[in-house]
């Protein structure tokens, strides 16, 4: 249960970065048209004091600016990074979690091995001129799937519809 917590920290996250980050886009969108407006009027005429106020508050605007692309940029370097860090723990934990599984069904993928072996050596012996006239509704149907079958794969059944089992 701990896993699918941290994996769903990691989703929170993620979405927190890209709602934070299209604010701040949009802040800086907003600065970037500001100061357009502003680097406008400062070019029309005007008085010494009027001039003077247009030209602080185009350099307010661009210290805004730059403020809130720096703002965006940390945030993105912060984030990615730490996100990139939980991803990196949690799928190692995954892949840890992955491995004892696997060890665990290491005996069951010997025996389906043999079983397919069997499956071979009867699908074989069938094809010999003693057997194969005799055995004609299996010749050829007899097929088992590679190891892991999941149930996603379509399990193939190793005997054919029309076979008649005791």
């Amino acid at each position: 249960m701990g896993r699918r917590k941290g994996i769903e920290r990691i989703e929170r996250r993620i979405a927190q970065l890209r709602e934070r980050a299209a604010a701040l886009l949009a802040l800086e969108e907003a600065a970037e048209e500001r100061l357009g407006a502003l680097r406008e009027q400062a070019q029309q005429p005007a008085g010494r004091i009027r001039a003077a106020r247009r030209t602080r508050a185009a350099l307010r605007a661009e210290r805004r600016l730059a403020a809130v692309r720096e703002e965006r940029a940390q945030l993105v370097e912060d984030e990615v990074r730490a996100i990139m860090l939980s991803l990196r723990e949690e799928s190692s934990r995954t892949r840890g979690r992955l491995d004892r599984e696997l060890e665990r069904m290491a005996p069951l993928q010997r025996e389906w091995e043999r079983l397919r072996a069997m499956f071979d050596a009867l699908e074989s012996a069938l094809e010999t001129p003693a057997l194969s006239e005799l055995a004609g509704q299996w010749h050829g149907a007899l097929q088992i799937p590679d190891f892991p079958v999941t149930e996603e794969q379509g399990y193939i059944k190793p005997f054919p519809p029309r076979a008649i089992l005791f």
